[in-house]
């Protein structure tokens, strides 16, 4: 399963991947106030890896998801054993939209030449309705990388079909991805915007503090949620979780509208 992947990095890319780090951490002059303080609180302490993990987040929730992504390396270098970090990176790479197998990852996809993508998503879907999550998204992968290798059209079904795997394992982060590589594939297909919304209020979960990233993520999840259920073929039995869905992502944006009133008071 995507979540289990352990990383090896070799030590030519810890070096690659710290020099990353160091040249994020240089490039602060167009960042916020809480940024800075997070950054300011990673050098005193060097080796604090859930800081690194916080000041990761934070630039993610900004969509600074290249600085985030070396930030989250930086601290699995620092701590190779920590499971969080192995974490972070494998969906911040799956959101910057490479292939998080790059790295050498103990689950391996192994897509034979003569694969029938849609044998594989057949087998997905069964091992899925049985409540097999992680053979399901196993068989999922199989079928995308077909597809891809073979050039073949994209199927915006298959990768709303790993996303809900995903959303399962709370795996918010690449879900998201697949759910906006549906709406790219077809902008017309409901899930797409359902599996995307709901990711993004995944990410939201926890949060103590709020800030206009998570506004923006908070008003993306109500656009793509909206635009499910406008989608021909929306389940009406659905209208009730998305009506609730929406409720969530408003009451935040009104929370955040609420806070900067006062602010400028």
């Amino acid at each position: 399963q995507e979540s289990s992947s352990d990383f090896c990095f070799g030590s030519l890319s810890n070096i690659r991947n710290f020099e990353r780090t160091k040249m994020a951490l240089e490039e602060e002059e167009e960042e916020d106030e809480e940024i800075r303080k997070i950054r300011e609180e990673c050098r005193e302490k060097p080796r604090h890896v859930p800081l690194r993990i916080t000041l990761g987040d934070a630039l993610l929730e900004r969509g600074q998801t290249e600085k985030a992504l070396a930030v989250y390396q930086e601290a699995l270098r620092i701590k190779p054993s920590y499971g969080k970090a192995k974490r972070k990176v494998n969906e911040t790479t799956l959101l910057l939209g490479k292939d998080h197998r790059e790295e050498k990852s103990s689950v391996e996809i192994n897509v034979p030449e003569d694969c029938d993508p849609y044998e594989a998503k057949e087998r997905g879907n069964k091992h899925f309705n049985a409540g097999k999550f992680e053979e399901a998204w196993y068989e999922y992968c199989i079928a995308i990388d077909a597809i891809e290798k073979q050039g073949k059209m994209p199927d915006a079904k298959l990768h709303t079909n790993r996303a809900a795997c995903l959303l399962t394992a709370h795996r918010w982060v690449p879900a998201a991805f697949d759910g906006r590589k549906s709406i790219e594939i077809d902008p017309e297909w409901w899930k797409g915007y359902w599996y995307f919304g709901q990711a993004l209020l995944g990410q939201l979960k926890g949060k103590k503090r709020y800030g206009p990233a998570i506004k923006e993520k908070a008003q993306s999840a109500l656009k793509a949620l909206e635009r499910a259920s406008e989608c021909q073929g929306f389940p009406e039995d659905k209208r009730e979780r998305v009506s609730q869905l929406q409720a969530r992502a408003r009451h935040i944006v009104f929370h955040l509208a609420q806070n900067s009133t006062c602010a400028q008071q």
